[in-house]
């Protein structure tokens, strides 16, 4: 009886450095997920705002008669695409927060649960 409840104590404890394990390393992969997403966005802020002030330059200068229009609605395109890529970069961002926020746990982890059981 000791030898079996020594076996079943072993196992627990085995079982629960496993998932002890486990927990830190969905930790740490969603820190580390967080911190790229931040750099990812921080990124492409600055492109958006590059993008923004060539095409606003471009259209201003197009406006005054002295631009190329062709040359404005490139610039357009492009701000165009850094705004999508904001977007996503947005996106991801707040997908890795969330699922960073799942990995620590708590309480609002079991709402979001029943929610999307629903």
């Amino acid at each position: 009886a000791v030898e079996e409840f020594e076996a079943n104590l072993n196992a627990a404890r085995l079982t629960y450095e496993q998932l002890y394990r486990k927990a830190i390393s969905e930790v740490d992969t969603s820190l580390a997920t967080v911190r790229a997403a931040k750099a990812q966005m921080q990124a492409v802020t600055e492109v958006l705002s590059a993008t923004r002030l060539a095409y606003e330059q471009l259209r201003d200068r197009y406006l005054s008669g002295v631009g190329d229009y062709v040359a404005t609605l490139t610039a357009l395109r492009s701000f165009h695409q850094s705004q999508l890529t904001a977007i996503g970069a947005k996106r991801t961002q707040v997908v890795s927060q969330v699922r960073l926020r799942a990995a620590v746990g708590g309480p609002w982890v079991n709402e979001l649960g029943k929610v999307k059981g629903k």
